[in-house]
């Protein structure tokens, strides 16, 4: 409802969202589970009102993100795992004219337990590479309707004048431009979303408790942490098939260790998922499902 009645009102949508986003960093770390739905659909709601939402999910990541950074990070993270601000980016935003500002440079965040932080955290980046997957799939969908119309359009100018068509034969016309838009998207999501950029910097830290579980064959981690790692890491595979063929591996190793059993069947349906989606690459492992 909230949706209907704010999408086309820009100066009503933008405090909601302002507000909400806050709320979610205030909370960071509380020990409600109803955080993990809200913070959700709050992702849900931004990348559904804001044509452009990489700048405000930088800002709540990278908000959530200050906690772990404090003297007490040594507390989850193992060598190797640590997490270094990114100096580069601005951990602010723009709405509507509205700068988010935070009170002397933060938000009073609420004390919760540590590694609810760090699974919240988890959670959230993970959430958010799937969205932006399904925001670029959206954006590819828009490309290929422009070309449908080009196309139509084309056909029904077929007995115009024949020399422009043939010149649009040879350099392909507008089709080819929307074509290579389309290209140019494929490419960000599988090459940069989950490599290059903010999402990659918590790639380390999923990986480094994962190995942890592999290695000990078992959990050592509080369950909350432990599924929210393998759960955003299974997300990240869904969004890059080259991210997916690296670290399919790890997936069926944990399969073999006595983790949570939420955690096992989370994996499972994602391995279905991994399946349906990249064939090829998860075809030499797929007979590994059957093993007991």
């Amino acid at each position: 409802m909230i949706l209907e009645r704010t999408k086309s009102t820009a100066q009503v949508v933008n405090p909601i969202i302002k507000n909400l986003v806050l709320l979610v960093i205030k909370w960071h770390g509380t020990d409600n589970s109803e955080w993990y739905c809200a913070t959700e659909q709050l992702i849900n709601m931004i990348f559904a009102l804001k044509t452009n939402p990489e700048s405000l999910m930088q800002y709540l990541i990278l908000s959530c993100t200050k906690f772990l950074l404090s003297e007490g990070s040594s507390q989850i993270m193992s060598q190797g795992a640590a997490l270094s601000y990114p100096k580069s980016h601005d951990n602010s935003e723009i709405i509507g004219g509205d700068r988010i500002e935070e009170e002397g440079g933060n938000v009073e965040q609420n004390e919760g337990n540590f590694e609810e932080k760090v699974s919240q955290l988890l959670f959230l980046v993970g959430h958010c590479a799937v969205r932006f997957l399904l925001h670029f799939d959206s954006i590819e969908s828009h490309f290929k309707n422009q070309k449908a119309e080009v196309e139509t359009k084309r056909s029904a100018n077929v007995r115009g004048n024949a020399a422009e068509n043939e010149l649009d034969k040879i350099s392909g016309g507008a089709e080819a431009d929307i074509e290579r838009k389309i290209d140019q998207m494929t490419k960000i999501g599988e090459k940069y979303l989950v490599h290059k950029n903010l999402l990659s910097f918590y790639v380390p830290m999923m990986k480094t408790l994962v190995n942890e579980v592999i290695n000990r064959k078992a959990s050592v981690r509080n369950p909350l942490v432990e599924r929210a790692c393998i759960l955003s890491l299974c997300k990240y595979m869904v969004v890059s098939s080259d991210f997916c063929e690296k670290n399919l591996n790890m997936l069926f190793a944990l399969l073999k260790c006595k983790i949570d059993p939420i955690t096992k069947t989370n994996i499972i349906i994602s391995i279905g998922d991994l399946i349906h989606r990249y064939p090829n690459v998860t075809e030499p492992y797929t007979s590994n499902l059957y093993q007991k």
